[in-house]
């Protein structure tokens, strides 16, 4: 059977132990952060910097996105704006047009109106002319009449009457 004492023999604390311990703990921290730490520090730095890469390409290809999306928006905007322009300019060439044509109407049926007053009245002057021909005409008819004969009122009236029914009959 093992004695007491033997067991806390065992338990014993040696400082050398402990220095030896340490010793080596130190120069085993040494020699993996030098093979293990340095190395796995920079693989893992070396992904950081490719992660924060990507996140700048990533960012950098979601801001041209959103200038493409601006611009795309802009260019239908501005498509929009110039088709209600072409519309707009459109209808003014139409309201003119119209305007033109009505007022081209307009001057010709004016111009015909006076062609045909202008003929009325030439056509009336004329009549007028004809008339006063054959007033004349019938005047001098009367006063041949007249000097044939002497004339007495029913003479005259009967002279009368018969110009009138020749003036009717013409």
């Amino acid at each position: 059977m093992v004695s007491p004492g033997e067991y806390l023999s065992f338990l014993s604390i040696d400082k050398w132990t402990i220095i030896f311990n340490l010793i080596n703990t130190l120069i085993l921290y040494k020699i993996i952060k030098k093979f293990l730490f340095g190395p796995v520090n920079k693989i893992i730095n070396d992904r950081k910097s490719e992660i924060k890469q990507d996140y700048d390409r990533a960012n950098k290809t979601l801001e041209e996105a959103t200038d493409l999306k601006k611009d795309y928006e802009n260019k239908i905007n501005n498509s929009n704006q110039e088709a209600l322009e072409i519309i707009d300019s459109a209808k003014v060439r139409a309201t003119e047009k119209y305007n033109e044509i009505i007022n081209e109407a307009r001057d010709k049926a004016s111009n015909l109106i006076n062609k045909a007053n202008k003929q009325i009245e030439l056509e009336s002057k004329k009549a007028i002319n004809n008339i006063k021909d054959e007033v004349a005409d019938i005047a001098v008819l009367m006063a041949a009449e007249v000097l044939k004969k002497e004339i007495s009122l029913d003479d005259h009236k009967k002279i009368i009457d018969k110009f009138f029914d020749e003036a009717s009959e013409r």
